[in-house]
């Protein structure tokens, strides 16, 4: 089980930015494919990208629709490796 410290709003354009500066661990950005900011935070800031559980992604599509869809992301996207 994962328990968080805190929970705060960021704005989205300043996430990967506080992020890269140690402000907080972890984040939620639903964004399009590619994306230069995720690679930013992967590539340059150590972030890895973690696949939410087929609940939530079922749930997320379904509600939203037709704004989210399920996707996945192609190999060397975001890595190199």
């Amino acid at each position: 089980m994962i328990f968080f410290g805190a929970v705060s709003a960021v704005p989205s354009n300043e996430q990967v930015d506080r992020f890269c500066a140690g402000e907080f661990d972890a984040f939620v950005y639903a964004i399009g494919i590619p994306s230069a900011a995720m690679k930013r935070a992967v590539s340059e800031c150590n972030g890895l990208m973690i696949e939410p559980h087929r609940t939530i992604v079922r749930k997320l599509v379904t509600a939203a629709r037709p704004y989210y869809a399920k996707v996945k992301i192609p190999a060397k996207t975001y890595w190199d490796g």
